[in-house]
């Protein structure tokens, strides 16, 4: 019980910190759009794909919430990467990076449905999460790293090749160490999630077959859904600006973490004592 509470907030921890990962990475991406500078510190950040559904077969980018100014029109089922959101007066809005040289813009969040990720796949089965403390030793073994969507997608996310490993020992053990979650899939191939690994972000990495490249797809992905969004999402207008929302987490994360471990390290000194 122990060690799924704490895999469970391993989790928890990893997605909280894979947008600062992002940020540090790619510091400059951020929205092109002047609504976004404007209001930066009341867009909250999302950072997900999502299949454009339109009622009339179609979705339209605008130039900034509510606005009429229509910049692109994308047919249902492009998918579409959704930065950051923003509330006005109760409807959610997203703003699109297009990553292309393309103008972004924003889009009801209604118009969206979400596309199954990592996200999606803890949310589903992170009860069966449990805590992996070797990644960094396991994975030298193996030249060439198989990074998945997720256990049983039948997706290949990216490769990282051997070559461009050589000589990285160093900094694979800063990303590789620690505790990390982990999952056995009704094969009983064990699979460890990666949050960050040279440019690779938010993936697993089958360690009972790691060089198969035509693992089945056992969990695929299931119908899309309309997002339902958090909180932070929903407060009006927007949310905290990134930095204080992040403050906010990685202390409440402390805090819940050492309520636990306290807990159950009572729980156990007492179990002992009785023996």
């Amino acid at each position: 019980m122990f060690r799924r509470c704490v895999a469970a907030l391993v989790l928890i921890m990893a997605l909280a910190f894979a947008l600062p990962l992002t940020v540090g990475a790619d510091v400059l991406v951020e929205p092109d759009n002047d609504f976004y500078r404007q209001n930066y510190d009341k867009c909250v950040p999302l950072h997900r794909s999502f299949y454009a559904n339109g009622m009339n077969g179609s979705v339209s980018l605008r130039e900034k919430p509510g606005s009429k100014n229509e910049v692109s029109v994308f047919e249902n089922g492009t998918v579409l990467f959704v930065m950051y959101t923003y509330n006005q007066n109760g409807k959610i809005w997203g703003v699109i990076d297009l990553f292309d040289g393309l103008q972004n813009g924003w889009i009801p969040m209604d118009d969206m449905l979400l596309v199954y990720d990592y996200i999606s796949f803890a949310e589903d089965h992170g009860d069966e999460f449990y805590t992996y403390n070797d990644a960094y030793n396991a994975l030298q073994e193996i030249p060439d790293l198989i990074f998945w969507t997720w256990p049983g997608s039948g997706v290949i996310d990216s490769v990282l090749e051997s070559k461009w490993r050589t000589g990285n020992s160093e900094h694979e053990m800063i990303f590789l160490s620690g505790v990390k979650s982990a999952y056995e899939d009704k094969e009983g191939r064990e699979w460890v999630f990666i949050p960050y690994l040279f440019g690779r972000k938010n993936a697993w990495i089958c360690l009972g077959d790691p060089l198969n490249m035509d693992i089945p797809a056992f969990n695929p992905a299931p119908e899309p859904v309309l997002w339902q969004p958090g909180e932070a999402h929903l407060e009006s207008p927007g949310g905290l600006p990134l930095p204080v929302l992040i403050i906010i987490l990685v202390a409440a994360l402390a805090v819940v973490t050492a309520v636990l471990i306290k807990v159950f390290w009572k729980k156990e000194k007492a179990v002992g004592g009785d023996e």
